[in-house]
């Protein structure tokens, strides 16, 4: 038993390491809620590694929302502290924000994906 958790544990390092070492990344590993989606999503997808990209992306997502939101209520943390109805408003506005939306036309900046 002690191999699948030595197994699990450097597939965290392998999530990690092969992620950019910025803000985000620092968000990604200081915050209890985002480790444990990573744990979750590295134990589901970690025995693949070309799967570990798809972790990589889907934890980058939510640390740029985290930060985002953090910068939006600089009282608030962690992000299990914006998880209450009453910053419904917030998370609309940090996702606005990281989708570009336009308000004059109402519309959203195409996907970065798209720009290659």
């Amino acid at each position: 038993m002690k191999t699948a958790s030595l197994d699990t544990s450097n597939q965290f390092t392998q999530v990690l390491a092969g992620m950019r070492q910025d803000s985000i990344a620092l968000l990604i590993k200081n915050d209890p809620l985002l480790r444990t989606y990573r744990e979750c999503l590295t134990v589901k997808h970690g025995h693949d590694a070309n799967r570990l990209v798809y972790v990589r992306s889907r934890l980058r997502e939510l640390g740029r929302l985290l930060s985002e939101l953090r910068s939006l209520d600089r009282e608030r943390l962690k992000f299990e502290d914006f998880l209450e109805p009453s910053c419904f408003p917030l998370f609309l506005s940090a996702a606005k924000r990281l989708s570009g939306f336009n308000t004059v036309k109402n519309s959203f900046k195409p996907p970065l994906h798209l720009h290659r």
